[in-house]
């Protein structure tokens, strides 16, 4: 799979789920877009430790915009991820490594 693929995967995840269930998968997504695109983690640190529909919004806008400012015709995949701060706790490590990375 490409990065464009694995990328726009991952954000039509969030899309789709944002609403429904903010599940494990749903946070691989998150994990996976931030190490590549500014991602407000800052907002999922609230009690529910949830990503706010208007949150997303804002982002998406900015994850498009970077996307194709930089074209990411050369990007790769990392063997591994940093997982933000706000979902640490949940995986009980500071990084998500490819294998365990859904990239359909």
């Amino acid at each position: 799979m490409d990065f464009k693929k694995a990328f726009f995967y991952h954000i039509k995840y969030i899309e789709n789920n944002i609403g429904i269930s903010q599940d494990s998968t749903f946070m691989k997504s998150i994990i996976f877009i931030s190490n590549h695109a500014p991602v407000s983690v800052n907002q999922i640190m609230n009690y529910a430790r949830s990503y706010p529909i208007g949150v997303f919004q804002q982002d998406y806008i900015k994850w498009i915009q970077w996307y194709e400012e930089d074209k990411c015709t050369n990007i790769q995949f990392k063997n591994k991820y940093v997982i933000p701060e706000v979902y640490k706790e949940a995986y009980g490590s500071d990084y998500l490594y490819l294998s365990n990375l859904n990239t359909k």
